[in-house]
């Protein structure tokens, strides 16, 4: 299935139910997630390899064809470790499909963290405001059978933070 030129809105809650639901058997903790204007602001616990409660803020600082880079700031609580160093240790516990870049940069790949539900996605702009993101979309390819697939085996969630 093929869907051209179209605006996705995405509320706060959907998108916290799906941090939660990865994070659920892994090392992390979501304690909040709110949508504010021009960023997403995340409070949680994380367990391994040492416990932090960071409060992050990421910022869209742009879309290119299937990723969705955000930059990251805010504070660990762990006194003089900066986010680079904390990203750089934390990122081979990333899901599929998310990656650090290096800079206070996270990098999303929609195709590769889509688990094959999503492909030639091109995507257009990204556009947080309080309550919802909205992803504007050039093109998007939806694979049923793998929806069919998902939807069979809902309870068995790939990827997530470990």
């Amino acid at each position: 299935m093929i869907i051209e030129g179209t605006r996705i809105r995405i509320s706060e809650g959907e998108i916290r139910d799906a941090v939660t639901a990865l994070t659920r058997n892994g090392d992390v903790q979501l304690r909040e997630l709110r949508l504010l204007e021009g960023g997403i602001y995340l409070d949680a616990a994380v367990r391994s390899p040492m416990v932090l409660n960071p409060r992050l803020q990421l910022e869209p600082m742009g879309v290119y064809r299937s990723h969705l880079r955000f930059r990251v700031s805010g504070q660990l609580g762990l006194g003089p470790l900066s986010i680079d160093m904390a990203l750089g240790m934390m990122s081979s516990r990333f899901p599929p499909g998310v990656a650090y870049m290096g800079s206070s940069t996270v990098d999303v790949d929609l195709e590769v963290a889509g688990t094959g539900v999503l492909s030639a996605v091109d995507l257009a702009g990204i556009t947080v405001s309080p309550g919802e993101l909205l992803l504007d979309v050039n093109r998007v390819a939806v694979s049923s059978l793998a929806i069919v697939n998902w939807l069979a085996n809902k309870d068995d969630i790939a990827g997530g933070l470990h």
